[in-house]
């Protein structure tokens, strides 16, 4: 059941990576105001599940899971800031690099790095390499910007997923999810705080349709429903690695998605689909896959 969940999961998050981009182009004012929108829905879900299904433990044990939302909420601030430059399918293959991440901090958490690890880390690197490129060559080094922007995202998204694995040593399931969401709702608000960023959150708050915040609201829920399948799958998986590892199925998603909506929708998403960035996108994803599957083999 949990390879099933492990699969859905990074099918919602690529329809969410793809409305992220029609959202960050077409209808927020820009990163700040679209990571405020899209933390709106964690306080709905907070403010549904606490009456249902409370909280066992209140105190210090909740700080692993509450630093999981923290995480990921600045993780997807620094990803908005990639997704502004660049195409989703670039990204997102990206951010899959976080399932090695994952492995290299896993010291920190008492685990250890095997041989094999660091092969397939390098592996990974590679593809990453290939995708950063902004022209596939090997006499052209220059990195796309929104490359750079996803060091930090995959970083804290790794940070993420060991801090809500770790959460689960100390706490229920539906406790460890509600103090993430709670994390992931305060950290939100916390944007407010800089006067450059709040201006423009209330300035988009101000002038946003009813069509917005609708269109917002469907997207929180794609995106959140993805979490909890995922989270739930950390729950009865074996170990967290492996749900990273079959995440990786994560970019072809969006890149089939971003050809979708390209071609039959492209007021919505349209991506760049010469040979040459096609052929790009395919390799440096196809290497990436190849680095995480040879992390599991071994």
């Amino acid at each position: 059941m949990w390879i099933a969940l492990a699969l859905l999961a990074p099918l919602l998050w690529a329809a969410s990576n793809i409305f992220d981009k029609y959202a960050l182009s077409k209808l927020s004012k820009g990163s700040y105001e679209f990571i405020f929108l899209g933390s709106l829905a964690s306080f709905l879900i907070i403010f549904l599940t606490i009456p249902i299904f409370g909280l066992e433990k209140i105190g210090v044990v909740a700080l692993w899971a509450i630093l999981s939302g923290v995480s990921l909420q600045f993780s997807y601030l620094f990803y908005s800031y990639a997704l502004e430059e660049e195409d989703a399918s670039y990204v997102i293959p990206l951010y899959i690099t976080y399932a090695v991440v994952v492995l290299l901090l896993g010291p920190l958490f008492g685990e250890s790095i095997t041989t094999h690890q660091y092969i397939s880390f390098a592996i990974v690197f590679i593809g990453a390499l290939i995708l950063s490129q902004v022209k596939l060559s090997l006499s052209i080094h220059k990195y796309r910007k929104g490359a750079l922007w996803m060091i930090p995202a995959i970083i804290l998204l790794s940070f993420y997923t060991l801090f809500f694995h770790n959460s689960l040593q100390y706490l229920t399931f539906t406790d460890a999810f509600i103090y993430t969401e709670i994390g992931f709702a305060l950290s939100g608000v916390s944007l407010l705080i800089v006067p450059k960023w709040r201006k423009e959150i209330l300035s988009g708050i101000k002038e946003a349709s009813l069509k917005k915040m609708k269109f917002f609201l469907l997207n929180d829920v794609v995106d959140l429903s993805g979490h909890l399948l995922f989270q739930y799958a950390l729950f009865i998986a074996p170990s967290a690695s492996l749900i990273a590892v079959i995440g990786g199925v994560q970019p072809f998603y969006v890149l089939v998605l971003g050809l979708f909506f390209t071609f039959l929708f492209p007021q919505i998403v349209s991506e760049k689909v010469t040979k040459q960035e096609i052929t790009q996108k395919l390799i440096g994803t196809v290497i990436i896959l190849f680095g995480i599957i040879y992390l599991n083999l071994f």
